[in-house]
Formats: C-alpha cells, sequence, structure tokens
C-alpha cells in the first residue's frame, strides 16, 4: 500500500506542485511522469499517468 491508495487526490495535489517548482525551465505532465518512472517510482508514475490532466 503506498499514498497512491490511501491519499489519491493529495498526491495528485503534491506532484502538481512539484511540477510547478520546475519552472525553469518549465516541465510537462508527461515528462514529470516520466521522470517518476525512471528514477524508480514505476507505481507513482503509474498513477499519476492515469490522471495527467490533474498535474
Amino acid at each position: 500500500m503506498d499514498l497512491a491508495d490511501l491519499e489519491p487526490q493529495l498526491l495528485e495535489i503534491i506532484a502538481k506542485q512539484q511540477r510547478a517548482n520546475l519552472a525553469n525551465p518549465p516541465i510537462g505532465a508527461q515528462e514529470f511522469v516520466d521522470n517518476l518512472e525512471h528514477i524508480g517510482l514505476p507505481q507513482v508514475a503509474a498513477f499519476l499517468g492515469g490522471g495527467i490532466d490533474l498535474i
């Protein structure tokens, strides 16, 4: 069980805030999700990829 199971809306909010902080240069939602997968967070990436328009 992970944060996506316990608090999915909170995870989406945190991801959106984190992506907004990566503003120099800006990072797109798909690139953000791809980076999560690349650093070893495939479950988080899969969860956020399912609601990519929310982040």
